[in-house]
């Protein structure tokens, strides 16, 4: 059975799906509703609690609990998604759980609602389950999500992979799979598209590479592995926003972060040769292109596994699984050689695979921990401040992701114990 979308994700359908990788649209046992008394927020600094889960952001920002989902069945859940692709659709986000990807819409909170949520009700409100779909192999687990939209018609695009290591592309509008991109050896860690060019998508994968794809014709333009590529797992990636999208970051369990170049002149070529198909015009296979050097390449910043790389406009934030640390390349003082600007204390994240988010604007940064506590730290501040740690007594298990909405007023964060919770600043 199909979960009823809303007009602004489900308006027509004309397509059929892939043969042999198959994900069925599907009813959700999902439940939301919130913890009411029994959650709190700790500020840093005098260590006040607030039992209606207020911490002070600043003058005009705080945190409020408001709700909390529970997956079925009970697996980890690894990724939050917010859909950024338009505005109208930035109330959706998307989760990977065990075989499952979900939907869902983040509604306002009114008036009503908020005072059940102050007496410990249920705010069915908060969180509503839009659309589900489920993998055919049971036993795939999905890793990674992503949203881009269509190229006619601007509507969502759903890619999920994880374990088996193959991209499946959902039509949010067509509530069905519209691509698999297969090539990768082992599993994939994570999944970025373009900026830009919504048909291009990066994915990160446990067999030492990293693959850019063309969604839109289903060829892989290029991979990124060999001698100056990663000797283990790559567990993170992320690309430059808009107007610098001409560079990606790479994380993994070798210990590096490496810089890549998406401009050069061979690199745009193949993107753009890419869309032109020539495979169907003259039966001969695209022409992947491989780049086997970084533009930069570091082991100096982390010991250890590092599972989430991120830029903050020119500078690089990265985190392992004992620090967070925000710094840039100084290829002036040695070709591996890094100057670091601020150091973030981490607790009780001796687990990897655990990612942080940054608000609009870069200003706050979350980042979970394996005991259910999520820190929010403020990005401008020297030293580093933490401005709030938010926790309820039944999230006790490990926070794999924290992602806040495009507009910043909302954070979501996803747990192994498979519930989703909700805070938003008022």
């Amino acid at each position: 059975m199909v979960i009823a979308a809303p007009q602004a994700i489900d308006t027509s359908r004309s397509s059929s799906d892939p043969e042999d990788h198959n994900l069925t649209s599907d009813s959700s046992s999902s439940s939301s509703g919130t913890e009411g008394l029994d959650a709190s927020c700790t500020l840093n600094g005098n260590g006040d609690k607030h039992h209606d889960c207020r911490g002070s952001i600043d003058d005009t920002h705080r945190f409020r609990f408001t709700a909390r989902v529970e997956e079925e069945p009970r697996n980890k859940i690894y990724c939050i998604a917010w859909c950024d692709v338009a505005p109208q659709y930035e109330c959706y986000f998307a989760t990977v759980c065990g075989a499952r990807a979900t939907v869902y819409e983040s509604l306002p909170l009114t008036a009503s609602n908020t005072e059940a949520e102050k007496a410990g009700g249920q705010n069915s409100l908060a969180i509503d389950v839009v659309q589900s779909y489920s993998d055919e192999d049971t036993e795939e687990e999905l890793y990674a999500c992503a949203w881009s939209y269509e190229q006619d018609n601007g509507a969502p695009l759903l890619a999920v992979a994880g374990l088996r290591g193959v991209i499946k592309i959902i039509s949010c509008r067509q509530r069905r799979l519209t691509a698999a991109l297969v090539g990768h050896g082992n599993s994939v860690n994570e999944l970025k598209f373009h900026p830009v060019d919504g048909g291009l998508l990066l994915s990160a994968s446990k067999d030492e590479s990293i693959r850019l794809w063309n969604m839109r014709t289903n060829v892989c333009v290029a991979i990124f592995a060999g001698d100056g590529g990663h000797r283990d797992e790559v567990i993170s990636i992320d690309i430059r926003a808009a107007g610098a999208s001409d560079m990606f970051l790479s994380g993994g369990m070798d210990n590096t972060v490496k810089v890549w170049a998406l401009h050069s002149e061979e690199m745009q070529a193949a993107m753009r040769e890419s869309y032109s198909r020539p495979h169907a015009g003259n039966g001969r296979p695209f022409k992947t292109l491989y780049e086997q050097f970084p533009l930069f390449s570091t082991a100096k910043v982390h010991n250890n596994y590092v599972d989430c790389v991120r830029w903050v406009g020119s500078l690089i934030m990265s985190k392992s699984v004992v620090d967070l640390t925000l710094w840039r390349p100084d290829p002036a003082r040695g070709k591996d050689a890094v100057m670091v600007l601020n150091q973030y204390p981490l607790l009780d994240t001796e687990l990897w695979f655990m990612r942080f988010g940054f608000s609009a604007g870069l200003h706050f940064m979350a980042v979970g921990s394996s005991s259910g506590r999520v820190d929010v730290w403020d990005v401008d501040s020297l030293p580093p401040k933490t401005v709030a740690s938010l926790y309820t007594p039944k999230c006790k298990d490990t926070v794999r992701m924290a992602a806040f909405s495009p507009s910043g007023s909302t954070l979501l964060v996803c747990c192994d114990d498979a519930i989703l919770w909700r805070w938003d600043m008022s």
